[in-house]
């Protein structure tokens, strides 16, 4: 391919070729290629700054109002009430539960049950008490063990089991009206009325301590895992409340709890419509009731609290990365260099020697170091071709009138790059 000069390029691929060799230019000027990066890096840094602040602050608030609260009451709640408690009842909406909260950023569900208040019987002694029907996932990590082990069988007060003389191992008659069940005890655990309620009780809290001090105090837990639980509550024909609650993921954004958010409504509906049931051959598939009676979840109101928060914020934030942006963008004031008045046009290039009074195109320089100045002694740029201000080649050619100051040599044949014509 023929090689085209600059001149022979139409308007616009100079000026295409001049932009893409632009960023090369830069690499010959540290000074104006440090602050050219140092502006990009603030202006960068500024516009940057604002939202990553803002997102961090509205993570902030949210976070501290679920701590404020609790994540239970930042996660999903749902609860039926008054229903019978058989293992298939539990199960369906166990199950329920699951479905509906399986695109929600929540943890591990806690079921909570409460049965009827029934009594016990020591088969010996024939003493009886008075105990309440719960179960409560995970209760046996929250209550201070007196004896026994494990989690086959039941666990009782160890005000009843001094009452009645039960000890781990034994069995004991639970009555509820005229239906009787024979348990077997697992252990025995301190009254919870006796210490500092756990958080764990926290919803429980009506049935450990009398609503009025006058009152007397609420019969102690015959606590059991759900499987045997809800095997008794069967036998017994109870009916009681089934809870299961939901606890909000730590360590979730403000856009997460956004999202989570809005898909609150949807999962509160899929809960408390009415669920399709079997009824056998002759009657086949028909609607039931809803499985659950409530749902409801703090969430949408805790994100709102940290939105009006992140609002607050916002226009003071934007106002200082504004002035951040302006700061940078500002035009520094120019330094005193040396003067380029003595600088003779040679191309694409422009060079002009550092010491004083001499001045010599690039071009010449190729062929002739004047008075055997060391090339450190140089400093070149390169240019659009031209000549300085106040200066003209005379009739279009390099003549004796070009030379510059202090130049005693004689200038070699050689075209003059950047001119038209050569120097006789």
């Amino acid at each position: 391919m023929r090689r085209i000069g600059w001149r022979t390029l139409p308007l616009a691929g100079r000026r295409a070729r001049s932009v893409l060799r632009a960023p090369l230019r830069l690499a010959r000027f540290p000074g104006i290629l440090a602050a050219v990066l140092g502006s990009t890096l603030i202006i960068a840094v500024a516009a940057g700054a604002s939202p990553l602040f803002i997102s961090a602050t509205g993570t902030a608030a949210f976070r501290e109002r679920v701590r404020a609260t609790s994540p239970f009451y930042a996660g999903l709640s749902l609860t039926s009430t008054y229903t019978r408690i058989t293992p298939h009842e539990v199960a369906d909406r166990t199950d329920l539960a699951v479905s509906v909260t399986s695109r929600l950023p929540v943890g591990p569900a806690s079921v909570t049950i409460t049965g009827s208040q029934a009594s016990v019987t020591a088969p010996a002694s024939k003493a009886q008490a008075q105990v309440r029907l719960v179960m409560a996932k995970g209760s046996l990590s929250h209550v201070q063990r007196v004896a026994g082990a494990g989690a086959d069988g039941f666990w009782v007060a160890r005000s009843v089991a001094d009452a009645l003389g039960l000890e781990p191992g034994g069995t004991v008659t639970v009555q509820l009206g005229d239906r009787l069940a024979a348990v077997r005890v697992a252990g025995v655990y301190r009254d919870l009325g006796l210490r500092p309620l756990p958080a764990f009780w926290t919803p429980l809290s009506s049935l450990v301590y009398p609503s009025d001090p006058a009152l007397p105090t609420p019969p102690p837990f015959l606590l059991g895992e759900i499987e045997p639980f809800a095997h008794l509550e069967a036998v017994l024909r109870d009916r009681g409340n089934i809870r299961i609650d939901y606890p909000l993921q730590p360590a979730l954004s403000l856009s997460g709890a956004e999202t989570a958010a809005d898909a609150i409504p949807a999962a509160i509906s899929d809960a408390l419509s009415p669920v399709n049931v079997y009824l056998g051959r002759l009657q086949g598939w028909v609607q039931g009731p809803p499985l659950f009676d409530d749902a409801g979840s703090g969430l949408p109101s805790l994100v709102q609290q940290a939105e009006q928060t992140v609002a607050a914020a916002t226009q003071p934030v934007q106002a200082i990365s504004l002035a951040g942006r302006l700061v940078a963008l500002r035009p520094s004031p120019r330094r005193s260099g040396p003067s380029r008045a003595g600088r003779w046009p040679c191309g694409w290039f422009e060079c002009w020697d550092r010491q004083p009074q001499r001045t010599t195109p690039l071009c010449i320089r190729r062929w002739y170091r004047p008075g055997g100045a060391s090339p450190a002694a140089w400093s070149c740029s390169r240019s659009r071709p031209g000549w300085p201000p106040g200066t003209r080649p005379p009739s279009g050619r390099v003549g004796s009138g070009m030379r510059p100051p202090g130049f005693g040599g004689t200038l070699p044949r050689w075209p003059w790059p950047g001119l038209r014509g050569t120097r006789s």
